[in-house]
């Protein structure tokens, strides 16, 4: 099934409408409120995705500026993203806020402007854009799950998510082969029956 770029980028652009709809009102306890995520409260989520928009920016408009920084973060290991959280928490919730709405409408502006096939660096292998959207979707779905499960938010899942779905089913043979294991042989149903 083939998607547009416009449809991705519109539907990255509705679900971060959602995220900021669930923490643009928090008073400060409500933003150091713990999340699913071990040691992790909702400014540390919000956090996460404003640097790695920030970094998805670029990847997309300095890829030797990004694959040069690459080692760095790299070399950090396992425990780069809480390092990276640590480093945010000197910032109020506000200037969190600001920072991940700016972020994201950067990125929105500049993934806009590339082609669905533009291959772009990232921490495991380059993706395309198409699937850098994707990517950003997810993230943005899934910290977005734990904002919600701290903040006793249900979320009803939405057709965005057919997006993620579907990466997921054609990555499948690659994070097998990066466990030295064969995938399975029945095919993958991805089934958007109750998605509204």
């Amino acid at each position: 099934m083939g998607v547009s770029m416009s449809e991705l980028i519109n539907d990255l652009r509705a679900e971060s409408a959602e995220l900021t709809a669930m923490i643009g009102t928090l008073d400060p306890a409500g933003w150091a409120r713990p999340t699913p995520a071990d040691g992790w409260d909702v400014r540390d989520q919000i956090s996460h995705l404003a640097w790695f928009d920030d970094a998805a920016t670029t990847a997309a408009t300095d890829p030797d500026g990004f694959r040069a920084a690459l080692p760095a973060l790299i070399g950090r290991g396992d425990s780069a993203v809480d390092e990276i959280a640590a480093a945010a928490r000197s910032l109020s919730p506000e200037q969190v806020l600001d920072w991940f709405r700016t972020a994201r409408a950067r990125s929105l502006e500049t993934f806009e402007k590339l082609d669905p096939g533009a291959r772009l660096p990232w921490y495991g292998p380059d993706m395309s854009a198409a699937s850098f959207v994707t990517a950003r979707l997810m993230e943005t779905w899934a910290h977005g799950q734990d904002v919600a499960d701290a903040l006793e938010i249900a979320r009803v899942p939405t057709v965005r998510l057919r997006h993620v779905a579907l990466l997921g089913a054609r990555a499948m043979p690659y994070g097998f082969a990066m466990r030295g294991m064969d995938p399975p042989a029945d095919p993958v149903r991805v089934d958007p029956c109750g998605w509204s």
